[in-house]
Parts: structure tokens; sequence; C-alpha cells
């Protein structure tokens, strides 16, 4: 299957594809089998970024439970990997913590890819320098950054290129049952925040649409379009996100689907990035 976006608002007319695909035959059997995953958070309206905001985090995770029940003791080798956003996405990492008793508790890892100068004109699968294993119990946690400087009303989380992802599909061997790990906020970590600083009326409105969930995106739009957003309205939405629970998808390809609800991420030994040039200066370079 070859899947194709377009995007012509202008509706230009005569406009030409020639994108496409070669197939290459082999009569010999391949050591392994490839597979691709989809990681990051869940595609929903209730994925909230608010606007003028310069630098707003999502953070989307698959979390231990469900890498423990998918890879095999020896775990899958990631050699290839693409990072997603739309338009507001500016910094994509897919990060890999695992637990570690000398650190008492979860350790980051190097990432294993990382755009800090995402461009979504720009998109492509990157080739990593070396396979990242990745072991039973792992989480893997895609982080993304938005600038919504240009932005008057909240950006939600949809299908729409107007509308936001945060996504990585990581190709690796050998190829597991597992197809998709997600996850989404719990929405109870919104609840001060909204009661603080929404209107009676839009709280209200707000707990009926949560309830129905019948148009969430023009509903989430309208609802929270009302606030000014102020630098700390923004800073403590997106921490009320961040430092709260969530919720863990993550279904196989034979139809089987787990979920669960998950306590906030929380890393005791962070990854720290080596100093290149003092370490060359170190070597005598």
């Amino acid at each position: 299957v070859m899947e194709m976006h377009y995007s012509n608002p202008s509706l230009v007319s005569g406009v030409r594809d020639s994108s496409g695909f070669l197939i290459t035959y082999t009569n010999m059997t391949p050591t392994y089998e490839a597979g691709i995953l989809t990681l990051g958070h869940f595609v929903t309206p209730l994925m909230i970024i608010p606007p003028k905001d310069p630098s707003f985090s999502v953070y989307g995770t698959c979390d231990s439970t469900c890498t423990a029940a998918a890879i095999p003791s020896t775990g899958i080798k990631i050699f290839a990997n693409l990072l997603h956003t739309h338009l507001v996405g500016r910094a994509v990492t897919l990060r890999q913590l695992r637990m570690n008793s000398s650190c008492g508790g979860l350790q980051e890892l190097p990432p294993v890819d990382q755009n800090m100068q995402y461009d979504f004109d720009f998109q492509q699968t990157n080739l990593l320098t070396r396979p990242v294993n990745v072991l039973p119990g792992d989480i893997l946690q895609v982080i993304c950054t938005y600038n919504t400087t240009g932005v008057n009303n909240v950006t939600v989380g949809g299908l729409s290129t107007y509308d936001e992802m945060c996504l990585s599909f990581p190709v690796y061997y050998p190829r597991i049952e597992l197809g998709v790990c997600l996850s989404v906020y719990d929405w109870n970590n919104y609840i001060p925040f909204a009661q603080s600083n929404l209107a009676p009326a839009d709280f209200q409105a707000l707990g009926t649409l949560l309830q129905t969930g019948s148009n969430l995106s023009s509903g989430i739009k309208s609802i929270f379009g009302t606030l000014a957003w102020t630098q700390q309205q923004q800073s403590d939405f997106q921490a009320a996100g961040i430092s709260g629970a969530f919720y863990g998808f993550c279904s196989a390809r034979n139809g089987s689907y787990l979920q669960q609800k998950d306590p906030a991420i929380v890393v005791k030994c962070a990854y720290s990035t080596p100093n290149t040039c003092q370490t060359l200066a170190s070597r005598g370079a």
C-alpha cells in the first residue's frame, strides 16, 4: 500500500505528480523481517495547543506495559525513523527510557531520533547512524514542540494539516506483533486549570461537550478560544498535561488490544548531550 497526502489550498489546476516506488524481488529468504511502529500521542481534539506560544510541548508515550508484553527478551533494533507533526511543529524527539537500579528509577538514554529544526515541508525517513536496541519494559516517548505565535486560537489534534499530530514511525527488526502504541493525557489533569480560568458557563459547557463527544474539535476551539492565554496560562496548561497521568493504548496486528492508566513519567537520570568540541579538545584534535 502506498499512501499519498496532497495539499493544494490554492486549487491550482494542471498539477501532476510523478511519485512512486521501485519494488525489487529476490528468491532469497531474508534473515529478518522488518516492521513499522506507530508511536506518539493519540490523534484527538483533546490534544490542545494554546495560541501565541513560541514553545509548547506535548508528550506521547509507549509505556513499559506495552513493550514488556510485545518485545522479546533479546529486544528489537530500530534502524530508521520518521518524525511527524503538522504546520506548527518545530522540534520532535523520539526518546528511550529504561529502568536502572543504580539510577534509582528511569534513565534517559541517548535520543533514538531527533530534529530540533523540524519543517513540515521537509519530512523524511532518517536512517540511524547505528541501530538502537529496545528491550522489553523500555519506554518510547515522542516529544513534540510547537510554535503558535502566528495562531489566534487553540490548535487541536486532528487529521487536517491545520490541526496537529505528534507521531513517530520507527522501522525495526525483527518484526513483532505490536503495531500501534499511543497515549493521551487523562483529561482530569486539566480540570483544575479549566475551573480556574474558564468562565462558569464555559466550564459547564466543557463538561457537557466531554460527556457527549459531539463536535468535539469545534467545541474545544470555541470554549478555549475565550481565553487570553497569558504566558502563565500557557505554562500551567503544558504542565498539567506533562506532569499528570495518561492513558496508554497498544494494539497488535492480530487484533489484540491493551489499554491502561499510567502515572506521570518521572525521569531520575536525564540524558546529557556530550560536548563534542570539549571531547575533541581533550583528545588533542
